[in-house]
């Protein structure tokens, strides 16, 4: 990436155990604040978009947000040059079309708090609901609810974890952590939301219940210093280390992560990324200094970032991302007595059928409710052929008997 970030260096001078009492965090926080008040008092001057970007490298938590007036207005200019000349845009006209939930973190950006934007719009942001909670990741449960993690202070810091109302942007605090929360993300394969702790040069994994707050440890690994975590439709997890500009897949049972490659660019502070349900890409808001950011789309077989536009015109920190819409909504079930099908995840490309009374007919369609798959049954047992199928949620469509049953499937 043209330099080694200096955090890596910087931390691994200090006791690998991610969690230490706030008192042992203090000194680490005083030594990153006198890191920040440097180049502000003229002792670093930039002469280029490199140095600058190692500047922001080099200052402040990397996990958090970018510090006021880091950077003068010129340098932001010569950050935001860099970047629209070394980074091609891409047309927008293949992405999904869904509303996108986010939180503005910085300050010197309007609008700062909840907002909203729409993929195949990143630059037009609009607020929902003005917010100072610096929120640092979040996701929906499988019933449409937002939470969110959020990260208040500096050198006492309070981590808590929240729900929001994604309609009025209300919050709604539901228990205080006792780690720092960089990550947030639902599975749908087991129905479990977990969060991702990150601190000095540890990553570590939990589970957290959805009700209490409670978290249940699953594993650490050190030397990392993950920014974001994502978990597709099948259960995969991956999560970007903002340390060394990689991706990795993550390890839900065990917390290990395993290297997939290298993203192709630098990223600093606060970000987070979410799948979009229906098409199964993982998008991520990246976030380089200076208000400069890309929405991007990330290659989970190689790592690679692919830029697709800015977000608020240059000018935003997110801090979280939700991508939302009918596809994201939870299926209404309507059992009908007698029937089954198996397995459901489907991991193969046969949908086992079977019923008391007689199935005329079953359709498959897609969470905006487009027809995919339709079939004639006429019998108790049978068989679906549903390989055509991509990855994802759909809903099952069931005529037994004069009467209608509806299922959420999930294809994996």
């Amino acid at each position: 990436m043209g330099f080694v970030k200096y955090y890596n260096n910087f931390a691994s001078s200090f006791e690998s155990n991610a969690y230490k009492s706030k008192n042992q965090l203090k000194m680490k926080k005083i030594t990153f604040l006198l890191l920040c008040i440097i180049p502000l008092l003229g002792v670093v001057t930039a002469q280029t978009a490199e140095e600058l970007l190692e500047r922001a490298a080099m200052v402040g938590n990397p996990l958090g947000i970018e510090p006021e007036n880091l950077f003068t207005a010129e340098e932001q200019a010569l950050i935001h040059e860099h970047f629209n000349s070394e980074i091609p845009e891409n047309t927008l006209d293949k992405l999904a079309i869904g509303d996108v939930y986010a939180v503005q973190l910085s300050g010197s950006c309007t609008p700062r708090g909840f907002c909203k934007f729409t993929l195949d719009n990143p630059s037009g942001l609009s607020l929902i609901n003005p917010t100072n909670t610096n929120f640092y990741a979040g996701d929906q449960d499988e019933s449409g609810n937002l939470y969110g993690v959020a990260v208040e202070g500096f050198i006492d810091e309070v981590f808590t974890f929240v729900k929001i109302d994604r309609s009025t942007g209300v919050e709604t605090v539901i228990s205080t952590l006792d780690f720092f929360p960089t990550g947030l993300s639902w599975n749908n394969a087991n129905s479990t939301m977990y969060v991702l702790g990150s601190y000095v040069n540890e990553s570590s994994l939990f589970t957290i219940d959805l009700e209490t707050g409670e978290t249940t440890l699953i594993g650490q690994t050190p030397g990392a210093l993950g920014i974001w975590l994502a978990i597709d439709q099948s259960g995969n997890a991956y999560m970007a280390d903002v340390g060394t500009d990689n991706l990795y897949s993550v390890n839900l049972e065990t917390g290990v992560r395993t290297l997939i490659g290298s993203i192709g660019v630098d990223i600093v502070f606060a970000q987070d990324a979410d799948f979009d349900p229906e098409t199964g890409i993982l998008y991520t808001v990246g976030y380089h200094g200076g208000g400069v950011n890309r929405l991007y789309s990330v290659n989970t077989t190689t790592g690679i970032y692919t830029s697709l536009g800015n977000v608020n015109n240059d000018c935003a920190q997110i801090g979280l991302v939700n991508i939302y819409g009918q596809s994201t909504v939870g299926v209404s079930e309507n059992a009908l007595q007698g029937f089954t099908f198996y397995p459901n995840p489907s991991t193969s490309g046969i949908l086992n059928l079977q019923s008391v009374k007689n199935i005329q007919s079953v359709t498959i369609c897609n969470l905006l409710g487009q027809q995919i798959i339709e079939s004639i049954i006429n019998g108790t047992n049978s068989q679906l052929d549903i390989s055509v199928l991509n990855t994802g949620v759909y809903i099952l469509k069931v005529e037994s008997n004069g009467e209608t049953g509806t299922y959420k499937l999930i294809k994996n």
